[in-house]
């Protein structure tokens, strides 16, 4: 028997996955989430300026640094892969800065959301 939570914080991850697996992982999260518990997330938005750099490898996906796919989400995307599982109740654009792979400074575009567990 899995321990359920009231919530769950997951920052700059489902954009790491293709698609197939960020299914599995939201499924995951939403089995680790009580009902009526919240999910929020970050991921990168389609409005990033890293977006559509590099090899696109599925739809709003690409590999830029070292084979790693990065996907890209738009609003009704990330609205789409969650809703199996949650109702988003939340989100907005926000703006992080940090360095990338190669030691540059980037400013990342995301969407940050909230969505309750159904």
């Amino acid at each position: 028997l899995k321990k359920k939570y009231k919530g769950i914080y997951v920052s700059n991850s489902l954009h790491l996955f293709l698609q197939d697996k960020r299914k599995k992982l939201i499924e995951c999260l939403a089995n680790l989430t009580e009902n009526g518990g919240v999910l929020f997330t970050t991921v990168l938005s389609d409005k990033d300026e890293l977006y559509k750099e590099g090899t696109e490898v599925e739809p709003d996906t690409f590999v830029k640094y070292s084979n790693k796919p990065i996907h890209f989400f738009t609003k009704e995307n990330i609205i789409q892969e969650l809703n199996d599982f949650f109702e988003v109740f939340d989100i907005k654009l926000s703006i992080l800065t940090e360095p990338d792979p190669d030691g540059n400074v980037t400013t990342n575009t995301l969407w940050s959301v909230g969505a309750y567990r159904k």
